[in-house]
């Protein structure tokens, strides 16, 4: 991740946690983001443990978890008090009053989601770094009911921004994305030569999808579509030009793609902002996703 953006997501933390709570609409005013970058970092919160919350206003804060559920100076000072005026010295005393003695160090449970997944993501660096098989242990993938399994992959690309990893899976012999905050953990595999030999590097586009062959996909963007994709994939500058001609639609997209997920989640989070030109199976591509929607109502 960028300095720039990570520093814009600590803003957003110290916003949160500051009264009152925040709209979308507020954030975006005050970090200069989009609206969709806005919810972007309200979801990254959420993945490395903060209790993000929305009041009845759909303002958003963030639960003070540490100092609602600990003591205070106060509160301890007047345990040890009543503990020392008993006569009656056990263990459990002493215990209790060793333990109030000791500042409060340890991390707590939003750093330690934090530092888990970071330890995660650190495994999965380091076994791409070296093309090591690893064993992600209780995966939960989005199609699987919310059932749980083991998955024998080996990394390819890390994604620290959106915290996923591309990399081939031993099992199911393809290539997917796995997203960190549905893994429990992450345990490094010896190395299976064979295996290892008959799986030649991928192609990688700029939205993460690997392959071994492309597809030109063309669109137009608004202002607004053009400036999010070059905050969100940096690299996809190079890819835009501008069509002056074109007030709705002033940039063109021409880029290859290595599978039509990536791009589709960005058109599909932008509708009304993105004109499809080709290619025809991308536009039957979002056809079928559109189709698939379940619209809840009440």
């Amino acid at each position: 991740m960028e300095y720039s953006k990570i520093l814009r997501v600590l803003k957003m933390v110290q916003y949160l946690t500051n009264y009152p709570p925040k709209s979308v609409s507020r954030l975006e005013d005050l970090l200069g983001i989009s609206t969709a970058t806005a919810y972007r970092y309200l979801q990254l919160l959420k993945d490395i443990g903060y209790d993000v919350v929305s009041d009845e206003h759909n303002a958003y804060y963030i639960s003070d978890i540490k100092n609602t559920h600990r003591l205070t100076d106060e509160e301890k000072k007047w345990i040890a008090v009543l503990l020392k005026a008993n006569a009656k010295e056990d263990i459990v005393s002493k215990s209790i009053l060793h333990k109030l003695s000791i500042k409060e160090t340890l991390p707590d449970p939003v750093n330690l989601a934090a530092l888990h997944r970071l330890k995660l993501l650190n495994n999965l660096r380091t076994a791409a770094g070296n093309r090591m098989p690893v064993l992600i242990k209780q995966y939960i993938s989005g199609d699987s009911g919310g059932k749980a399994s083991d998955r024998r992959v080996i990394p390819y690309q890390i994604n620290e921004y959106n915290m996923s990893v591309t990399a081939w899976d031993m099992d199911k012999e393809a290539f997917r994305i796995f997203k960190v905050y549905r893994m429990d953990d992450v345990e490094l595999m010896e190395m299976d030569t064979q295996s290892h030999k008959r799986i030649p590097p991928p192609d990688m586009d700029i939205f993460g999808m690997a392959g071994y062959s492309y597809t030109e996909v063309s669109v137009r963007l608004s202002v607004r579509a053009a400036s999010i994709l070059k905050e969100e994939y940096p690299q996809a500058q190079m890819y835009i030009t501008e069509n002056p001609h074109n007030a709705g639609f002033p940039f063109d997209l021409h880029i290859k793609v290595c599978g039509y997920e990536g791009i589709g989640r960005f058109v599909l989070g932008l509708m009304g902002e993105v004109m499809v030109i080709s290619d025809d199976g991308f536009k039957n591509y979002l056809r079928k996703k559109l189709q698939s929607m379940t619209i809840l109502t009440n």
